[in-house]
């Protein structure tokens, strides 16, 4: 029960006895004099009204909150609409997320999608809001993830899209313009690599030395990281085809034309 508020004046006439007895419902301590009672009680009176205030929001809210039963279909309610392909019909955090849940169950595989027909894409993983697929584009990697209403990708950004087709149609155009860019680098770095020597092979690794400035570097033209293929440091920071590479190819070339004769 909230306690009545009073004025100093209205304090002023309680008895020590009294003023005592409101010091006990406000839980502060008594005191000896009146003044000292009556100062300690007006400042503990702003508090008490605050927290009866607060308390009164709480019970406020705590009823217009449905009871379990109803949260339970709520959630269930959520959960069908989605596995029917339904818009999200309220914004009940219940109803939402059944909803989410159902989305993540009648999320499309990628085989599904007709744009992912040549190239596979594997679900690598599950997160709380959907799948996570992976698939290998001429050595470049894409990543999708299921994520609250709809999908996002490591090549496409902060983006949302809706449709895990649509959005395996933005990976590919994003890969398009990775290539078109390192197509790029390379022409500028195809005429740097003719100060490249090919000093050695062990295996698939080749010591390379560059002679302006006989700097030498192992390079691994098959290693499945693109960050690896060079010990320099535009390849391991970038992971871009450095002259390095290219020198390693132009050294192969011959070789790979002699063996298609010889066959």
């Amino acid at each position: 029960m909230t306690q009545p508020i009073h004025t100093r004046e209205q304090l002023e006439k309680f008895s020590i006895s009294e003023l005592r007895a409101k010091c006990d419902r406000l839980s502060i301590s008594r005191r000896r004099s009146k003044e000292d009672c009556i100062t300690d009680i007006l400042a503990a009176q702003p508090q008490v009204i605050a927290q009866a205030e607060f308390v009164a929001h709480v019970e406020a809210q705590a009823n217009e909150i449905a009871p379990d039963l109803q949260r339970m279909e709520n959630n269930r309610q959520g959960y069908q609409d989605a596995t029917n392909r339904l818009e999200m019909q309220s914004n009940d955090p219940c109803y939402r997320s059944g909803y989410d849940r159902g989305l993540r169950d009648v999320s499309p595989l990628p085989q599904e999608a007709p744009e992912s027909v040549a190239i596979t894409y594997e679900k690598i993983g599950q997160t709380i809001r959907g799948g996570v697929w992976e698939a290998i584009v001429d050595d470049i990697q894409i990543l999708i993830i299921g994520v609250s209403g709809g999908y996002k990708s490591n090549l496409t950004g902060v983006r949302l899209i809706e449709e895990f087709g649509a959005m395996i149609k933005e990976t590919l155009v994003a890969v398009a313009k990775i290539q078109e860019k390192q197509k790029l680098e390379s022409a500028v770095r195809s005429p740097l690599a003719q100060a490249i020597t090919v000093l050695g092979q062990q295996g698939d690794e080749f010591v390379v030395e560059n002679s302006t400035n006989q700097n030498r570097y192992v390079v691994r033209p098959n290693h499945p990281d693109p960050n690896s293929r060079c010990e320099c440091a535009d390849c391991r920071h970038r992971g871009s085809k450095c002259k390095h590479q290219i020198a390693v190819e132009n050294f192969l070339k011959p070789s790979l034309e002699k063996e298609l004769l010889a066959a």
